[in-house]
């Protein structure tokens, strides 16, 4: 992993400031927001709406930049800026791993209408029945996901490891689906395995907002 951090937002909800907010005025502010991004070296990598599939979720996205320096100015800025007056988010940082063949980028993908975006958060894996598993066994399962996400014509965008930042989490990662019935099959596969009584994970959907 080198020096690049990225990090994982999770919109909550847009407090009642926000919507007392002119239209100008939220225009502007948005702008404000992008600059303070953009000035340090920050880009977008995705933004997607959840609401439609969880209401406690307004919607998630990935933040990329160069170091963690960069996350400590946009975040000075964005204070000075009054971000968190109007929105309450949840935030991880990771970085990526490089090294794993599943997860192949955003070029990798092909948007249609019906493409569905899996965010997916990771807990700690150190729960005693993943830990009483053999290291061929746990091999085995992670083919066995592999195969699933292949199989239902998943694309692996990304992950990042976060336990350096976060020892909750694990890291996060990014799936897309070329459609709703596609992610719902790979998650029937995953029940046959018995993922869940191994793998403690946030999953939100989301279909992507920006280009």
């Amino acid at each position: 992993m080198g020096k690049t951090v990225r990090k994982l937002f999770i919109t909550r909800r847009y407090r009642e400031a926000y919507y007392q907010l002119t239209p100008g005025a939220n225009e502007s502010f948005w702008q404000k927001i992008g600059e303070n991004e953009t000035s340090v070296g920050a880009k977008f990598l995705i933004a997607c709406d959840s609401r439609w599939c969880n209401e406690k979720y307004a919607g998630w996205g990935i933040i990329d930049y160069p170091d963690a320096q960069a996350v400590q100015k946009a975040t000075a800025a964005n204070e000075k800026n009054d971000l968190f007056r109007y929105v309450d988010t949840d935030t991880y940082l990771g970085q990526p791993v490089e090294d794993n063949q599943l997860f192949t980028g955003f070029e990798s993908v092909k948007d249609t209408l019906d493409t569905i975006y899996q965010l997916f958060l990771i807990k700690n894996l150190s729960n005693d029945p993943w830990e009483g598993l053999s290291s061929y066994t746990r091999d085995l399962i992670w083919a066995r996901v592999a195969e699933s996400i292949a199989n239902n014509g998943g694309k692996g965008v990304l992950w990042c490891q976060t336990d350096w930042s976060n020892e909750e989490y694990d890291g996060y990662g990014v799936i897309a689906w070329p459609n709703i019935e596609a992610q719902q099959s790979h998650f029937a596969d995953l029940r046959k395995i018995g993922w869940h009584r191994y793998v403690y994970a946030l999953t939100i959907l989301g279909k992507k907002t920006n280009p």
